[in-house]
């Protein structure tokens, strides 16, 4: 786990995460608005952004101050618990809110943000 200050907030690599899934959903979003319409692109960002606020939500959830590896291990678990739980409610709001979305389009921009994760490990490589 990282050890963090309470003023530090989160550790360069997450923050690394979340600015280049950002930038890719906003790549995507402006390829659909050319490409396809701007509904595609909404839907495209729409997805993007649940997966981002997700992340964050997790990272930021899964942040102890702990050298104890069963109290990181309970972090990580909480986190990926709040993550799942805001995936859940934000793409049930999105598909409530805006019945129109194309949900391809909100998929393809939800699961782009996954590819960050790949880069990361070929980063560290």
């Amino acid at each position: 786990m990282y050890d963090l200050a309470p003023d530090q907030g989160l550790p360069h690599e997450i923050r690394w995460i979340l600015r280049t899934q950002i930038q890719l959903v906003a790549l995507l979003g402006a390829v659909a608005w050319f490409v396809v319409d701007n509904l595609a692109a909404v839907s495209v960002l729409m997805g993007g952004g649940c997966a981002i606020v997700a992340n964050g939500a997790a990272a930021w959830r899964a942040m102890c101050r702990t050298t104890s590896p069963k109290k990181a291990w309970q972090a990580q678990v909480r986190g990926e618990s709040v993550k799942m739980v805001v995936t859940l409610l934000m793409l049930a709001g999105v598909f409530r809110a805006m019945p129109e979305v194309k949900a391809g389009a909100l998929f393809v921009g939800y699961i782009s943000t996954f590819i960050i994760y790949w880069l990361v490990l070929l980063k560290r490589t």
